[in-house]
């Protein structure tokens, strides 16, 4: 697996939690696993070891807990899609390091801090 550059699981009734395995794919660029049953918490490295990460779909699924800060170190994220999951605390991201993102979707979360406009005016790619 040390090659996989796209994994896609979305739509597949999948249950349990994510393997922290899946967060160690140094050349993955593209990670979706939107509209299962997933649960749990990502892991608190999730994104440290995911350098060239650039699009990551994990919508409508149960997960809960805080997104982890380090999803910032994937300087080259361009689509975050997080909604209808369970996530909840302070967004955490340095949102300076993600100047490439262009999709983010946090709605139906129990977030406590969501950025408004002014949070995210360092985010000149972001439609």
């Amino acid at each position: 697996l040390t090659h996989l550059k796209a994994f896609s699981m979305q739509m597949n009734k999948l249950t349990g939690t994510l393997p922290e395995s899946l967060f160690n794919l140094s050349v993955l660029w593209g990670l979706s696993f939107t509209i299962n049953q997933l649960t749990g918490h990502l892991p608190k490295d999730a994104g440290r070891f995911l350098p060239n990460l650039q699009q990551l779909y994990m919508g409508k699924n149960n997960f809960d807990g805080p997104l982890p800060a380090c999803l910032s170190n994937c300087t080259r994220l361009q689509v975050l899609s997080a909604e209808s999951n369970k996530f909840s605390g302070l967004i955490q991201l340095e949102q300076g390091s993600l100047s490439q993102l262009r999709r983010l979707s946090l709605w139906g979360n129990m977030l406590t801090n969501v950025p408004g406009n002014r949070d995210l005016s360092n985010l000149t790619s972001l439609t």
